[in-house]
């Protein structure tokens, strides 16, 4: 619905584009108000809880430092020396002393009083504070006669320990948890969490949103179970900002090298941003309905004028250029002085010249369109067009020659239909291979067809101007059986030859060899290896002969033979009367009709047809026994054939030779002591076919062969041309 409203009118797409760039404009500003805003708050939050940070920060250390001061002059207190003087009295002297000190008000802070040999003499706590560490810690204050102190990680967490000697008759070690001495710098607040103090290697050693252990207990003495919760275990989330800085402690606490650490996990400008979001979505909607409304009176102006010359237009399409159409609001579109009055200028030059060459045209058109379906319709090479949406909208009569299908079968039905039909009249063609062939490409290919019958079809598929298919058929079963032949004919011949001159050169090298050597062949080895190369060059100089032979004859099958209407026994008789095998006293027996019907015969290729089957039928057959040449008419299928039968009493072929003997090269291994090429009846059938005729062949074994020739009869003999 909004698609058709836009493209209906320039008006609407002129107001469409200026209020999306106007909405894009307020969108930008807004977007860039709201995050200057954002922050600026940003900035004054980080500034507090940086202010917070060094507030909490100052704290602690006045607190850490105010601790050292109290254990030392705890240390110099007179009551601790009396203890070490009088042990069996410690605990009286010092359970009444210590329950008041400030030190031990903290009912999780640990007490150990130590002699010079590191006896324990008195202790207050559960003991679980104390390690081998501490004993190190104390042994190591003792000795150096200086207060030290250390970070101990127990089960339950970290200590601070410090351990201040007594002169040196011994030594007391303060044990106080660190989650104890965090959770009293934040007594009261919810956010005990964010907290966090870490040692110099980035460990943290007190954190009071982890575990449940003594320190944890007293966080909650601190804080109340309400709110104890909420301070362990904090805001759940990613850590927005964090804030670290050291702390500034006096000797021995300074070589710990303590961190605070305050982690923020509330995204406050997030929290912002989602405040000041919605007064900027309403300003945007009303600043883009004010502007929306001035768009659309500005809108107006700039369309009117061109909607009025598109109307125009539309108006000469209607009508058509034969018609006279009036001009009375074109007349005042040319009044105008901007770019829509040179435009409506341009376009009324525009149409008078149109105008002008309307007539001409249409009659050009029609002249080229006869001549165009003259030449599809005459053409002897198939055209077919398929449209854009997939469907056959033309084909000429030559594309119903070539292929057997109907015209009215294929036009105005979808491709797959013609496709299906084509690919019902191949062998091994598949769907996707037959659209591969109606796609638009720069290369040829072939269509194989086995019915109504076999013929192969070049395809050539081009896109024309209006994005239909044009799809050229031509016809190239006569140079695809050439190319077939070519092939075989070349690599069957490369083989055949390979034979006889590996036995040449091979004997050749052989008797070179024993001619250069010091012990003289005898005069038999060398005839005997001179009639080999003899008897292979004669071989080979024969193959040569029969392959030219083929070659010639191939070249003028592909060029047309050139046919005479004659008489059979014109050239018959002559050819075998001529006809003598060196050697050989035996004679040929004609028995040749003078009066048989015309046919039409290449004089050459006919002589040289008789003279191969002559020379097979003396070369396979014993001395002595006749060869017989016969003439006579046969009639099959409604055709008369001319024939001329060679008959031999030889030793005959088999049957299974007989299935390959027009086969090329092809030879019996029964006849494999008589010398031949294996083509001279692949060229007589090559021959027979060029005259439209058929060659036969009859044999039994022990008996002979009968070669027959027959050729389609023209008219009766005697009969007017």
């Amino acid at each position: 619905m909004f698609k058709r409203w836009y493209q209906s009118s320039l008006r609407n797409q002129i107001l469409v584009w200026l209020i999306l760039i106007n909405f894009v404009v307020l969108l930008f500003m807004a977007g860039g108000a709201l995050q200057v805003s954002r922050k600026a708050v940003e900035k004054n939050i980080l500034e507090q809880l940086e202010r917070e940070h060094t507030v909490q920060l100052e704290m602690i250390e006045s607190s850490l430092n105010h601790l050292v001061g109290e254990v030392r002059l705890l240390g110099a207190n007179p009551t601790l020396m009396t203890a070490l003087f009088r042990p069996d009295q410690a605990p009286a002297v010092l359970d009444r002393f210590l329950s008041r000190h400030p030190l031990m008000r903290a009912e999780s802070n640990d007490f150990y009083l130590l002699d010079a040999n590191l006896k324990r003499l008195y202790s207050v706590g559960d003991n679980v504070s104390w390690l081998a560490e501490s004993e190190a810690l104390a042994r190591k204050a003792l000795v150096q006669h200086q207060t030290q102190a250390a970070l101990l990680k127990t089960d339950e967490g970290y200590e601070l320990q410090i351990a201040q000697p007594l002169e040196s008759r011994g030594v007391f070690v303060l044990s106080e948890p660190m989650n104890q001495l965090m959770g009293s710098f934040f007594q009261g607040r919810k956010d005990l969490a964010a907290w966090s103090l870490k040692d110099g290697a980035g460990q943290v050693v007190s954190d009071l949103s982890e575990g449940d252990d003594r320190s944890q207990k007293v966080a909650r003495e601190l804080l109340g179970r309400s709110e104890q919760r909420s301070a362990t275990l904090g805001p759940s989330g990613e850590v927005w900002k964090t804030i670290s800085a050291p702390l500034r402690l006096i000797p021995p606490l300074q070589d710990l090298h303590l961190q605070l650490a305050l982690k923020e996990r509330t995204n406050w400008s997030r929290t912002v941003a989602l405040e000041l979001l919605p007064p900027f979505i309403v300003m945007l909607l009303l600043i883009s309905l004010v502007a929306a409304l001035f768009i659309t009176l500005a809108g107006n102006s700039l369309a009117t004028p061109l909607e009025d010359l598109t109307s125009y237009a539309l108006t000469v399409d209607q009508l058509s250029f034969s018609s006279l159409i009036s001009q009375p609001r074109l007349s005042k579109l040319l009044k105008r002085r901007d770019e829509v009055g040179r435009l409506s200028a341009q376009f009324a030059q525009m149409l008078e010249r149109l105008r002008q060459g309307y007539a001409g045209l249409e009659k050009q058109v029609a002249q080229r369109n006869e001549q165009l379906e003259a030449i599809f319709t005459l053409s002897s090479d198939g055209f077919i067009e398929i449209d854009a949406n997939g469907q056959v909208g033309y084909a000429n009569p030559a594309f119903e020659t070539l292929t057997g299908l109907k015209v009215t079968e294929v036009v105005e039905q979808p491709l797959t239909h013609l496709l299906e039909k084509l690919r019902s009249q191949t062998i091994d063609f598949s769907m996707m291979q037959m659209h591969r062939l109606f796609k638009e490409s720069e290369q040829v290919r072939w269509l194989t067809l086995e019915k109504p019958f076999k013929r192969t079809l070049a395809v050539l598929t081009k896109a024309n101007q209006s994005n239909s298919l044009v799809v050229y058929l031509r016809d190239v079963t006569q140079e695809a059986e050439l190319e077939e032949l070519r092939s075989t004919f070349m690599s069957t011949a490369a083989h055949e030859l390979r034979t006889p001159i590996s036995s040449i050169l091979g004997y050749a090298e052989l008797l070179v060899r024993r001619l250069k050597s010091n012990t003289q062949p005898s005069v038999e080895i060398v005839e005997e290896m001179a009639e080999v190369i003899e008897r292979q060059s004669k071989n080979m100089a024969d193959l040569v002969n029969d392959l030219l032979d083929l070659s010639r004859l191939e070249h003028q099958i592909a060029q047309g033979f050139d046919l005479h209407e004659t008489s059979l026994a014109n050239y018959l008789r002559p050819v075998v009367s001529q006809f003598r095998m060196h050697g050989d006293a035996r004679e040929v027996v004609m028995y040749v009709d003078d009066h048989l019907p015309e046919i039409k015969l290449h004089i050459e290729s006919f002589k040289r047809l008789m003279v191969n089957l002559l020379s097979n039928a003396f070369k396979y057959s014993p001395q002595g026994s006749p060869v017989i040449v016969k003439t006579f008419t046969q009639k099959r299928n409604e055709q008369e054939y001319v024939g001329v039968s060679v008959q031999d009493f030889g030793s005959g072929i088999s049957a299974e030779d007989l299935e390959h003997a027009f086969e090329r090269f092809y030879r019996s291994k029964a006849h494999a002591q008589i010398s031949g090429t294996g083509l001279g009846l692949a060229i007589a059938k090559e021959i027979m076919q060029a005259h439209s005729g058929e060659i036969l062949i009859q044999s039994e074994l022990g008996v002979g062969t009968i070669v027959t020739l027959l050729f389609p009869a023209m008219r009766k003999w005697g009969a007017p041309r």
